[in-house]
Parts: structure tokens; C-alpha cells; sequence
């Protein structure tokens, strides 16, 4: 009989130990399965999203309240020389399922002409932005994100401005915010509260002291309390047109005065701006080129107005590879990420960086055995998913390359975006062309229509509401049974 007892018992404990087994794993259903596979100090392999072995050049992602990712770039399609950054054309790719979709071309530019995007972004709504310099003109162009796919869906508008270069912000009320760079003249800034249909009077953020100097870059950002942050590079003909150093200055009152409060002049260039979870702002450039000194930085605790520390940071590290991006997960830790080459490596390569308490930690290798990678875009989906891309310089790796890793912060439900409400239109397929788009001058209003088709895009089974429901039950459930068998060997033993 004890022999009998003494094998039930053995069975019962291994029992228990393989329900457990099976409760461990289960308690994290609600975690979505695309980020249990990676940890933050854990990248996957990159995987090339764009289709063509032709010249892709930076591309901009984001994230949707689905968790969906999009992403926009400008390749050189219609010439055949291997760097020619007179881009021609746009196109968009999304991944709604863990894998990507097929990109397509959201706009060509004529003959000759230039398609180089500058900025992705999405508002509340869900709704994409795209902005991008065509020569003469800057263009802006948005989609839902249900519509994206859809090449006709998206409303373009021409911004008469002979613009170097653009940027563009969204507020959160909704304001779209553009900087832009007039070459040998300096950076302007307007916005538009009725989503691109009339623009304010231009404002002045910085002359260029003659014509011998300039600003080929330019960066905008607006935090929580709509404060307009603006950082960019300066050039100079004395210097064969090479940067000779970075500035930064902020707006409290929606554009109309600028306050610069940095300037860094010992030849650095691209900057860009950072928001941490305690409200700093943080500033991250390029070191200069041909020199190791590494990356800039610069840090506020008080939303720019002054600076409690600028330094140098990740000494060895070198190149002008595009701007550094940074983000924020759902624990509000700020992440920056930098290509750049290191001094292990001559070529440059994509590195991860976390900030601690009151510095960067060392930067982690992102791209692995992926060389010639630069202008990398960031965007953290689900709270804890970070979201990477880059393009590659390197002949023969030429395209959009992606990478995700998972960071410790807590995992946010995705939401399911609703189909929009709109009637259904019959699109037929087709490139947007540059003569598709309405001229609209800056403080001048006029009427935009858009072609609109709806998408019945059905939900991922991993943005399911009563997932983490039937989550809890299973685990609720097995703890039942695992008291249940306790107190049946319990009465056995008595």
C-alpha cells in the first residue's frame, strides 16, 4: 500500500509540475507573439523590404494605433546612374501581419524631376502625412491608413516654395508644422490647421549672414505643451560648402518668435531632436566628417531654454551617415539609434543606444553583418516593439532594410481600427503623377478634392480585444485545477 501511495504521489507531483509547464508560457499570451521573439538586446536579422536591387534612399516608418507599421522612401527609379540622389519616385509598404506588403509607388516625378521624401508621419486619427521636396515646390500628401494601399487615395497639395530641403511635424491638436530651407537665404516655418489647405505667413527662424552661407538640413519636433523645437546644420562656401556647426531653437508661441538657444561650430552636421520620459530635450548630430571624436549631444531639463550638458558621445565612432533618430518606449525610456562607422568597422553599420539616468549606454550593434547601412528611422509600436529601418550605400545591398527588437517595457493592447465611414468609389489603379496634385501658395486657400475607397481591412487576430479575456480564463482555469489536485491528494493522504 505505501509503495501504491508513494507512486500516486510521484504521478500527482509530476502532474503538477507539467501543468505549470504549460501555465508559465500561457500567462503571457497577451503579449504579442511578433515581440516575444526578440528581448532589446536582441535585434533580429535584417530583412530587406524594398523589391528592387535600385538606389533606395531614406526611409521614415511609423506605427499605428493597430500596431501596423508603415513606411515611406525615394529610390531612384527612372535613372540608372547607382547614387543620383535627384530621386524620381515615393513608395509605401506596410506590414499589418507580421509580414510586408509589396511596396508601391504613391508618386513619380515627371521627367527630370526630383521625388525626395523628407518626413512620415501619423496623427491621432490614423491618418498618414507624407512630405516631400519636388523642385521647385514642396509637396504634402496624406492617407487613412486603411487607405494608404490605395495609390489615388492620397490627397496631394503643392506648397509653392522653391524649398532645399523640408520638414514637417504634427501637434496634438491636429496643426501640421513645416520648416523649410531656401538655399543661401535661411529656414522658414509655417503651419496649417485645416490639414494643408491654407498655410500662415512664413516666419523666419534663421538668415544666412551672406551668400556664402547655407543649411542643408533641417529637423522639427513639437512636445506635449506645443512647444515648436527646430534644430539644423550650417554650411559655408569658405569651407568648399561643408558644414562648419549645428543650432537649435524653440517657439512657445505657435512659430510667430523663435528663441535660438545652441550653437555648436566646430563643423558638425544633422542634427536632431529627442524627447525623454522626465521632459528633457535631447539633441544628437553627426561629429564631423573625417574625425572620431564621435557623436554630439546635447541635454535640457528645461524644454530647451537652457543646456545642462553638451558632449561628446561613443568616442571612435565617426561618419555623416543621415541623422540620428530617437523614441520613446510605453516606460517612457528614450532609445537613439545612429549609424556610424566604429572602431572596429571602416564601413558604416547601425547601432542601439538606451538612456540611463544622465547618460547613453554603450551602443549596441543593430545591422550585425550588414555593412553601408545609414539614415535610419525608428517607431515603437505595442509600448515595447522597436521598429527599425535603414538604407544601405554598398553596391549590392542597395534598398530598405528592417529590424525589430522587443524592449522591457510594459505591452500596450493594439486597437482595432475601424473601416472608415466614407462611400466606396471606383479607383482605377495608377501612379499618382506630378501634374495630379492642386498648387496651393502659402497663406492662399483653395479647395482640395480627394478620391477616396474604402478598405474592409479585417483586424489581426493579435489586435483581438478578447484575446487577453480568453487569456485570463486559461490561466485562471489551470489554477483551478492545480488547487483542485492539491486537495484531492490532500483528502487521499488523510
Amino acid at each position: 500500500m505505501r509503495l501504491l501511495k508513494f507512486k500516486i504521489r510521484y504521478l500527482f507531483n509530476c502532474l503538477v509540475i507539467l501543468i505549470i509547464s504549460i501555465l508559465i508560457p500561457q500567462l503571457n499570451i497577451t503579449d504579442n507573439s511578433f515581440a516575444q521573439s526578440t528581448t532589446r538586446t536582441n535585434w533580429s536579422d535584417q530583412e530587406k523590404i524594398s523589391n528592387s536591387e535600385k538606389f533606395a534612399h531614406t526611409p521614415f516608418m511609423v506605427s499605428d494605433s493597430a500596431g501596423n507599421l508603415h513606411v515611406v522612401w525615394s529610390q531612384n527609379d527612372q535613372e540608372l546612374k547607382e547614387e543620383d540622389l535627384n530621386l524620381d519616385t515615393i513608395y509605401y509598404a506596410t506590414n499589418s501581419y507580421g509580414d510586408w506588403s509589396l511596396p508601391v509607388d504613391i508618386f513619380v516625378a515627371k521627367d527630370n524631376g526630383q521625388a525626395r521624401v523628407t518626413r512620415l508621419r501619423i496623427d491621432k486619427n490614423d491618418r498618414l502625412h507624407v512630405l516631400w521636396v519636388g523642385r521647385p515646390n514642396i509637396l504634402y500628401a496624406s492617407a487613412h491608413v486603411l487607405e494608404a494601399g490605395k495609390l489615388k487615395s492620397w490627397k496631394t497639395i503643392s506648397i509653392a516654395e522653391n524649398a532645399y530641403f523640408s520638414d514637417l511635424a504634427i501637434g496634438l491638436d491636429g496643426t501640421l508644422h513645416i520648416v523649410y530651407i531656401l538655399d543661401r537665404d535661411g529656414i522658414y516655418y509655417t503651419h496649417s490647421s485645416d490639414e494643408g489647405q491654407e498655410w500662415s505667413i512664413p516666419n523666419k527662424i534663421w538668415q544666412a549672414p551672406d551668400y556664402e552661407h547655407s543649411s542643408g538640413n533641417v529637423r522639427i519636433e513639437v512636445d506635449e505643451k506645443n512647444v515648436i523645437h527646430v534644430a539644423w546644420g550650417m554650411s559655408a562656401g569658405s569651407n568648399n560648402w561643408n558644414p562648419i556647426g549645428i543650432a537649435y531653437a524653440r517657439s512657445e508661441d505657435k512659430g510667430e518668435t523663435w528663441n535660438t538657444t545652441l550653437e555648436v561650430m566646430e563643423g558638425d552636421n544633422l542634427p536632431n531632436i529627442g524627447f525623454d520620459g522626465s521632459g528633457g530635450v535631447h539633441v544628437v548630430w553627426d561629429n564631423p566628417a573625417g574625425t572620431n571624436v564621435g557623436r554630439g549631444h546635447a541635454w535640457s531639463q528645461d524644454g530647451g531654454k537652457t543646456w545642462k550638458t553638451i558632449e561628446r558621445i561613443f568616442t571612435g565612432y565617426s561618419g555623416r551617415t543621415r541623422w540620428p533618430v530617437m523614441a520613446t518606449d510605453s516606460a517612457s525610456i528614450l532609445h537613439l539609434i545612429t549609424a556610424a562607422n566604429s572602431p572596429e568597422s571602416g564601413e558604416p553599420q547601425v547601432f542601439h543606444s538606451i538612456w540611463g539616468t544622465d547618460k547613453w549606454l554603450e551602443p549596441q550593434l543593430v545591422s550585425k553583418d550588414h555593412y553601408g547601412g545609414e539614415g535610419p528611422s525608428l517607431a515603437v509600436s505595442e509600448g515595447n516593439l522597436l521598429n527599425l529601418v535603414w538604407f544601405s550605400y554598398k553596391q549590392g545591398e542597395y534598398g530598405i532594410w528592417y529590424s525589430r527588437a522587443q524592449s522591457d517595457a510594459p505591452w500596450i493592447s493594439p486597437q482595432i481600427i475601424e473601416p472608415l465611414n466614407v462611400s466606396s468609389i471606383d479607383i482605377d489603379e495608377g501612379t499618382i503623377s506630378e501634374k495630379e496634385h492642386s498648387d496651393i501658395s502659402i497663406n492662399e486657400q483653395q479647395p482640395e478634392n480627394s478620391s477616396i475607397q474604402q478598405i474592409n481591412q479585417e483586424p489581426s487576430i493579435l489586435s483581438d480585444p478578447w484575446m487577453p479575456l480568453a487569456a485570463g480564463s486559461l490561466s485562471v482555469g489551470i489554477l483551478i485545477m492545480i488547487v483542485l489536485l492539491i486537495k484531492s491528494q490532500s483528502k487521499f493522504r488523510r
